[in-house]
């Protein structure tokens, strides 16, 4: 009996399936590590010798991290839009320094920024911590 020894050569199809499978993976991904909240910048206006002698200086430090701060001996929290606004015209040409201890969260600090920026204040710096203060 005579076996059949014909080299018959089909050729194969390649298969897409797993080519597919890693694309879909790749794009879920991607779709997952990637950030669509929009960077925003925010003016900080640096303290000099002379806009300091010519304008008030408004001291304002923030104590804990639930946005309670305080300016001269006045308590303040960053949710009382009104009272925040009632500072802000006093003296809405004043120089707002916001004095920061190494414990406080950014969000806090940024978030202070912000409120400030919106009741008005037309100059709002940050003053740097320094060891032991």
């Amino acid at each position: 009996m005579r076996l059949n020894q014909s080299n018959s050569k089909r050729r194969q199809a390649i298969s897409l399936t797993p080519l597919i499978d890693v694309v879909f993976i790749l794009l879920l991904f991607f779709m997952l590590s990637s950030s669509f909240i929009p960077w925003r910048q925010i003016n900080v206006s640096m303290p000099t010798a002379s806009s300091q002698s010519q304008t008030d200086v408004m001291r304002l430090e923030i104590l804990d991290n639930q946005g309670h701060f305080v300016s001269g001996n006045k308590d303040f929290f960053m949710s009382d839009r009104a009272s925040l606004v009632a500072l802000v015209m006093e003296n809405p040409d004043a120089v707002f320094l916001i004095k920061a201890k190494p414990e406080i969260e950014t969000g806090i600090l940024v978030g202070l920024l912000d409120q400030l920026t919106l009741a008005g204040a037309k100059n709002v710096s940050i003053a740097a911590a320094l060891k032991g203060n």
